[in-house]
């Protein structure tokens, strides 16, 4: 069970496109952490890989408008993984609701 997270809109769509058009990929694979974490936190499942692109955009305080209600994402996902791998990019802009030291 792996699952490939990323936060921009498009760039899930370009993914799931993707997956559309191989055999090897399945669309279901691709989400966004918040209901990633919703969905396997309810479902009481542990993913075995979870690969996170942009993951400088990873929610650190609660976003109601994003129905994410704890404090770190990151932190949530760890706890739904067996192995996450994180591409993050220190060097571009993040949101204040994003603020990773």
């Amino acid at each position: 069970d792996n699952k490939l997270l990323v936060n921009h809109n498009e760039m899930l769509k370009i993914y799931k496109e993707i997956a559309g058009a191989k055999s090897y990929f399945r669309k279901k694979d691709f989400m966004k952490p918040t209901p990633f974490i919703n969905a396997y936190r309810k479902a009481g499942k542990r993913a075995d890989v979870v690969f996170i692109d942009e993951g400088h955009l990873l929610l650190t305080a609660p976003d109601p408008y994003n129905n994410f209600r704890d404090t770190n994402q990151l932190t949530d996902i760890l706890q739904l993984a067996r192995l996450v791998v994180l591409v993050f990019d220190f060097h571009q802009l993040v949101k204040l609701k994003s603020f990773w030291t």
